[in-house]
């Protein structure tokens, strides 16, 4: 997918770009996205991931990069996860995420989470996570969940926790 510009900027033409792969093959899959954008607020990230499915057991693992100039950022980040099906309409999971700052700062932060789901219907899902995000240094990530923006942290390096229980509809 490629944008163009309005011409109220100078560049190449081009707003931004995203490209994305998906492999898959039986219980394994791959995936990549990348995106740049262009002007005020540039952005560059690349996304990637593999999962892999062995019986009742998903087990996930990804990986970022980026940087940005509104906001700035300059980031690594990595996660692994785990998903647990306890029967065909309920699961479990547990994950962890690291997130390092390369501006030099050491701004890095670090979130443990679980979580579980059980289908109520064909379209209804109920859910519950649980989640405990470390700031280090003056860092201020906060969470995210489902459809709701996370409040930034009190102060700078605060650490940051969630409940969350709610349920989906689905049409």
């Amino acid at each position: 997918m490629a944008s163009l510009r309005d011409g109220t900027t100078d560049g190449n033409g081009l707003a931004g770009a995203i490209e994305t792969f998906d492999y898959r093959n039986g219980p394994l899959c791959f995936s990549y996205a990348h995106q740049q954008t262009h002007g005020d607020g540039a952005l560059r990230a690349n996304l990637g991931g593999v999962f892999f499915v062995y019986g009742p057991v998903t087990s996930y693992l990804s990986f970022l990069n980026g940087d940005g100039v509104t906001p700035r950022y300059h980031n690594d980040g990595a996660s692994v996860s785990a998903m647990y099906a306890v029967t065909s309409r309920f699961r479990a999971s547990l994950g962890y995420t690291y997130l390092h700052d390369r501006s030099g700062g050491d701004n890095d932060a670090d979130q443990f989470s679980a979580a579980c789901e059980y289908d109520m219907s064909k379209t209804l899902l109920l859910y519950a996570s649980a989640c405990w995000l470390r700031n280090r240094g003056d860092a201020t990530f906060t969470l995210l969940g489902v459809n709701v923006v996370g409040l930034t942290p009190s102060y700078a390096g605060a650490p940051v926790r969630s409940v969350q229980i709610g349920m989906l509809e689905r049409f």
